[in-house]
């Protein structure tokens, strides 16, 4: 089975007026990679880029990465129910 990768970062050249930016994911599956938008804005300051998540036990950093686990449980179990 391929290994499938989902990383998330940050768009921060399309800032709102709000303070946040646009969190984008991308999936990997082999060599092959596809962008989409992860339709979560977060503010810059509690974003990790390293881990690809936002920082903190906040209530906006928690419903953002409970948000993006979402995403993420998602595409693996969707690729995990496909036959090769």
């Amino acid at each position: 089975m391929t290994e499938v990768k989902v990383s998330f970062y940050l768009k921060r050249n399309e800032e709102k007026a709000d303070g946040t930016v646009p969190v984008p994911g991308r999936i990997r599956i082999r060599k092959s990679m596809i962008q989409f938008s992860g339709k979560v804005s977060v503010p810059v300051y509690l974003w990790d880029t390293k881990s690809g998540r936002a920082t903190g036990k906040s209530k906006i950093a928690l419903f953002i990465n409970a948000s993006l686990n979402k995403i993420c449980v998602g595409i693996y179990f969707l690729y995990r129910s496909q036959p090769e």
